[in-house]
């Protein structure tokens, strides 16, 4: 588990109203970047700051993940988490990482961030979307 800032909470409230209105865009904006992004908010730095930035569309975001996954002999999307966040298996709490089913993704899997005991926020085509926090199949401590 990594240390929190001072402040967190409303660190990841203030990167929350920044990216309130952005839209989702691969590359730039996508899941993976979101919740790296908010974990930078929380901490200090991403968790995955070497694989934000490097896929542009659908398609070369799924082979990125499928190489890296190779690469380290992983199974899924989610191992590549695992391997940077604490893997949490109790009810999602506030700052923490989830991922629910999204068919449309790349890993089949859209990743978000926990902002109270009952959503969490993922980035969607108009900007931030909130979903039920414990609809999620994963959650990651930060």
């Amino acid at each position: 588990m990594t240390a929190l800032l001072p402040k967190w909470s409303n660190r990841l409230d203030a990167y929350l109203v920044s990216m309130k209105d952005v839209p989702f865009e691969w590359g730039n904006n996508d899941c993976l970047s979101f919740t790296n992004g908010a974990h930078q908010a929380m901490t200090g730095f991403g968790y995955c700051d070497d694989l934000v930035g490097r896929a542009f569309t659908a398609m070369e975001a799924k082979r990125e993940y499928l190489a890296e996954m190779k690469a380290r002999k992983l199974y899924s999307g989610t191992e590549l988490i695992d391997e940077r966040l604490t893997r949490a298996f109790c009810i999602p709490k506030r700052g923490m990482i989830v991922a629910t089913l999204a068919e449309k993704m790349a890993t089949g899997y859209a990743l978000g961030v926990v902002i109270d005991d009952a959503l969490a926020a993922f980035i969607g085509y108009e900007g931030i979307e909130t979903r039920p926090s414990g609809g999620g199949e994963f959650a990651w401590r930060v």
